[in-house]
């Protein structure tokens, strides 16, 4: 039997980056790291930055509620309206 198409390494990218947003969080992040080890999958930088962005917008919001909470000063919570 004689293949008739060739593979590529970014066939599986998709399931690979799918498997990756599925994980979430730091995880996914690492998970970019290891895969832009290799230069040729530097194009990922974006989806990475992305989920490094949101984390660490996630983790500023939580130290912010913290931080008033600690303060006892009013919260304004996620959404902007007040908890007073």
């Amino acid at each position: 039997m004689t293949e008739t198409a060739a593979w590529y390494p970014r066939d599986v990218l998709t399931p690979v980056m799918s498997a990756i947003h599925n994980i979430g969080g730091r995880k996914a992040v690492e998970g970019y790291d290891k895969l832009m080890e290799d230069p040729d999958y530097n194009f990922l930088r974006g989806q990475r930055d992305a989920i490094a962005q949101s984390i660490l917008q996630a983790d500023g919001l939580e130290a912010a509620e913290q931080a008033t909470r600690e303060l006892g000063l009013p919260s304004f919570g996620r959404t902007g309206d007040s908890q007073l």
